[in-house]
């Protein structure tokens, strides 16, 4: 029976790998199961144990090093560890992130003049409502989970730059990754943010509307 679930540590890394429709989802993690990177490997045509070879190379020989590959080298091996046990602990310690990080928000909006709420699906529907009442300049801040923690700020421009209306800004958090770029509509906005922000014209977008991301 093909393998569909994959979890190792690799030196001082967390590698878990679900399949999924459309190809193998993967999460990197360090040794406190805080998320690094993760994504799709979009090629349903290979293994999940293909996928993991694959991520184990990029790991040990990166075109660029960064704190994503650790300690990974040539003669770290693979160690077996449970699959439900690491994801279990990943998705703890990223919750725990989000709340730490969202009363945090909380407290500096009492002096920054804004409250950051979590991109849920009950905020996306409140903000589509909201929207043919946008004046210029109007902003919102939230956090969004991508593959990893989010903070985005979500502005309407001025007709100068028409047909584009929005201007979404946003950073990694916990890094130095940055993102901007400009929309015809709210609804665009936030479906490229749940399509993980996908530029790649190689891998197909997960959702084609706002809408199918709501009713899933």
């Amino acid at each position: 029976m093909p393998e569909t679930e994959l979890a190792f540590r690799i030196a001082d890394r967390y590698i878990s790998i679900l399949k999924v429709s459309g190809g193998d989802d993967y999460t990197i993690c360090d040794m406190d199961c805080r998320e690094l990177d993760g994504g799709v490997y979009d090629n349903p045509d290979i293994t999940t144990r293909e996928t993991l070879e694959e991520i184990v190379v990029d790991l040990k020989h990166p075109t660029h090093r960064s704190e994503m590959e650790g300690s990974s080298c040539d003669a770290a091996e693979l160690i077996p560890v449970d699959y439900g046990r690491l994801t279990e602990r990943a998705d703890q310690v990223a919750k725990n992130e989000l709340e730490s990080l969202s009363r945090k928000n909380a407290e500096d909006s009492r002096t920054e003049g804004y409250i950051l709420e979590k991109m849920s699906k009950e905020y996306v529907l409140r903000i589509l409502r909201e929207e043919p009442f946008w004046m210029d300049g109007k902003r919102i801040h939230f956090l969004a989970m991508l593959s990893q923690l989010w903070e985005f700020t979500l502005q309407k421009e001025d007709a100068m730059y028409s047909p584009y209306k929005y201007i979404l800004t946003g950073n990694k958090i916990g890094s130095h990754e940055t993102w901007t770029r400009r929309y015809v509509s709210i609804s665009a906005a936030f479906l490229h943010i749940v399509n993980d922000l996908n530029e790649n014209a190689d891998t197909s977008d997960k959702y084609k509307s706002i809408d199918t991301w709501l009713l899933e």
